[in-house]
C-alpha cells in the first residue's frame, strides 16, 4: 500500500521530458515512439551520435519538428567517442545547422562508458549535457554515485558536482529512476524509467504499468513543492516494429503508462533544451521524498546502508555544497557527499563521501516553546542535515541556522553548517503541539 504522500493532489511543478537517443537508424522504431509520444503532447528530444542518421531520418526529424515541436541535440563530436577529445568539436553540430535549419546546439549527448568532455561542450556553446546515471557503479562503466539526480547546475571545472557559483551548464540524467529502490537495491541500473532497464528487473506487460504509474505519481507529488525534471528515455531499435516481440509489447504498455500518467498528473512537457530555461529548475536546493513501491519484481537481498527488511522510503537532498541520502524512521543522514572535495572528479570515479570518522553525532533533541534544539558532535567541520519526516505545510519549520526543504509532503530537509566540536542548531516548529510530530499518511 503506498502512502498518501507519494500521490499528487494539488497542481506539480515537475517537468516531463521524453528523450530517444540512437547511432543506429530505426524508423519503425522512431514512428512508434513518436506515435506513443506525440498523442500525448509529449515533444521527443532526439539524440544521435552520428551524422548518417540525417540521410536516414532527417525527413523525420523535420516532420516531427514543425508538427509537434520535436528537437535534435547531438553528441558532439564526429569521432570516436573513444578517443581523446579534441580542442574543438563542433564539427557534428555544424552538419547538423547545415541539414536543419532550425537545429539549435543547447544539449550535448554525453552518455556513457567514456570520458566526458565537459570543457569542450562549453567550449562550442552548449548550455547543457546529458547523460549521468544517478547513483551508478560500474553501469556501462560510469560511476556517477553522488551526483544530483534530475537536472541540477553543474560546476564546469568538476561537472558531477553542483556550482556553487550563478548557474551556466545544466546537467541531465539519462533517465529518471526510483530513488528507493536503485539507491538501496544492489541492481540499480534496473529501477529506472527506461523500458529495457525494467524488463531486466522482472517487469513485464502487466507488472510493468502500475509500477511505472506509482513512480511518476511520486515524482509529481514530490513537485508540489519545488520544480523537477523528470526524463525517460528509450532507444528507436528497442522498439523495432515489425516483429512486433513479447519485448517490444512491453516496451510500449511501459511508455504508454508513463506518458499517460504524466499527462494525467499534470506534469508539462519539455524538451530538453526548454528544460535548461525552466526558472529555479537547475540551481536552487533541491529534495524529493520517494516511496517503497511494492512489485512483482524480484527482491533484492543487499541493502549498501546494512539495511534489513522492507525497504523503507527515502528522501534525497542536494543543494549546492553537499548532497545526503536520508531513510525513513532516522532524522541523520545514511550517506553524505562533500561537494567541496570533489574539485576535479573524472567519469570513473564515485563522488567522495563523509567517512564514519567525520560524521557528526547528534547528541540530543529537546522542544520547548515551538523551538526544537538539536546538539552536535561534529569531528570536523562540515555541511549537515537532518530529515522531518512530517508534512512541512503542517508543521511549518523556520531557522535562521538551517536553510528548510520541502521534500512533497513526506516531510523536509534541514541543511546547516556545523563547526568543529560541540554545537547546537534551533529549528521553529510554529505548528507543533508536542515532541511527538505527525508522520505523514
Amino acid at each position: 500500500m503506498l502512502p498518501t504522500w507519494a500521490k499528487p493532489q494539488a497542481r506539480t511543478k515537475a517537468l516531463f521530458a521524453f528523450v530517444s537517443f540512437h547511432e543506429i537508424v530505426s524508423r519503425a522504431g522512431m514512428q512508434r515512439l513518436a506515435e506513443l509520444a506525440h498523442s500525448r503532447g509529449i515533444p521527443v528530444t532526439w539524440m544521435t551520435g552520428q551524422p548518417l542518421t540525417f540521410d536516414a531520418a532527417g525527413d523525420l526529424y523535420d516532420a516531427y519538428h514543425a508538427q509537434f515541436g520535436d528537437d535534435l541535440q547531438v553528441r558532439p563530436t564526429n569521432h570516436n567517442p573513444f578517443a581523446p577529445a579534441s580542442p574543438t568539436r563542433t564539427g557534428f553540430a555544424r552538419i547538423a545547422a547545415q541539414r536543419f535549419a532550425w537545429f539549435t546546439p543547447v544539449v550535448a549527448a554525453e552518455g556513457s562508458g567514456y570520458e566526458r568532455g565537459i570543457s569542450a561542450d562549453i567550449a562550442d556553446g552548449y548550455r547543457a549535457f546529458w547523460g549521468i546515471a544517478w547513483n551508478s557503479h560500474r553501469l556501462d562503466n560510469d560511476y556517477d554515485e553522488g551526483t544530483p539526480w534530475g537536472a541540477y547546475c553543474a560546476d564546469p571545472s568538476s561537472y558531477k558536482r553542483p556550482a556553487t557559483a550563478p548557474c551556466s551548464f545544466d546537467g541531465f540524467e539519462w533517465t529518471a529512476r526510483d530513488l528507493t529502490r536503485a539507491a538501496i537495491s544492489d541492481h540499480e541500473e534496473f529501477y529506472s524509467t527506461d523500458p529495457d532497464d525494467l524488463q531486466a528487473a522482472g517487469f513485464d506487460a502487466t507488472s510493468g504499468p502500475p509500477y511505472v504509474r506509482a513512480l511518476i505519481d511520486a515524482y509529481a507529488a514530490a513537485g508540489e513543492s519545488n520544480p523537477l525534471l523528470v526524463i525517460v528515455h528509450q532507444e528507436p531499435d528497442q522498439m523495432e516494429n515489425p516483429p512486433l516481440t513479447s519485448a517490444v509489447r512491453t516496451s510500449g504498455a511501459l511508455l504508454d503508462a508513463i506518458f499517460d500518467q504524466a499527462k494525467r498528473d499534470g506534469m508539462r512537457a519539455v524538451t530538453l533544451a526548454e528544460a535548461t530555461r525552466a526558472q529555479g529548475l537547475a540551481s536552487m536546493p533541491r529534495a524529493v521524498a520517494f516511496p517503497y513501491i511494492p512489485s512483482l519484481a524480484v527482491p533484492e537481498a543487499w541493502a549498501p546502508w546494512s539495511y534489513r527488511g522492507p525497504y523503507p522510503a527515502t528522501i534525497d537532498y542536494r543543494d549546492a555544497n553537499v548532497g545526503m541520502s536520508f531513510v525513513a524512521g532516522r532524522a541523520t543522514p545514511v550517506r553524505v557527499f562533500r561537494f567541496d572535495r570533489a574539485r576535479s572528479w573524472p567519469t570513473f570515479l564515485t563522488l567522495p563521501r563523509l567517512q564514519r570518522s567525520e560524521t557528526p553525532r547528534l547528541v540530543s533533541a529537546q522542544l520547548h516553546d515551538s523551538t526544537l534544539t538539536l546538539q552536535f558532535d561534529a569531528p570536523v567541520v562540515t555541511r549537515y542535515g537532518i530529515a522531518l519526516w512530517s508534512d512541512p505545510a503542517k508543521v511549518r519549520w523556520t531557522s535562521r541556522q538551517a536553510v528548510i526543504t520541502y521534500a512533497g509532503r513526506a516531510g523536509a530537509v534541514a541543511a546547516f553548517n556545523l563547526p568543529r566540536g560541540r554545537s547546537a542548531v534551533e529549528l521553529v516548529c510554529t505548528g507543533c503541539s508536542s515532541a511527538l510530530f505527525p508522520i505523514a499518511p
